[in-house]
């Protein structure tokens, strides 16, 4: 169970084995085995890439930047989509403490996905500058 934005503030939900260094331990395992990424995920975002680069209008722009962030924001569980989508919308809102605490607990239920890596570590960021 992935917390909601309401629950997450005040506690840190255990996933797996339960702490943040076990997330860390396992995206450091995964680096280390030197795994492929899935084959159709490359071969989606270059194509997305490559449209973003021959955008000939501003509009073709946003919507190609829209489709790679839908790609990099998609996850095969809801629960891990939700959470993300939560956690986005607190950081629209400017609450920061509340997104920090759901891409924490994200990177903990899925700690192989680099979207809820990057999003923590912008949050933090905010955080430690604001």
């Amino acid at each position: 169970m992935i917390p909601t934005p309401r629950s997450a503030p005040t506690t840190m939900v255990s996933f797996r084995d339960g702490s943040l260094e076990a997330a860390i331990d396992t995206v450091l395992n995964v680096i280390a085995e030197d795994r492929d990424p899935h084959p159709v995920l490359p071969r989606r975002l270059d194509g997305l890439f490559r449209r973003l680069k021959d955008a000939a209008t501003s509009d073709e722009v946003q919507s190609t930047q829209d489709l790679i962030w839908a790609v990099w924001c998609d996850h095969p569980e809801k629960a891990a989509r939700d959470a993300m989508h939560e956690g986005i919308a607190s950081m629209a809102e400017e609450d920061f403490d509340t997104a920090l605490s759901i891409f924490d607990a994200l990177v903990i239920a899925e700690p192989e996905w680099s979207e809820a890596w990057n999003k923590r570590a912008t949050v933090a960021f905010i955080l430690k500058h604001e």
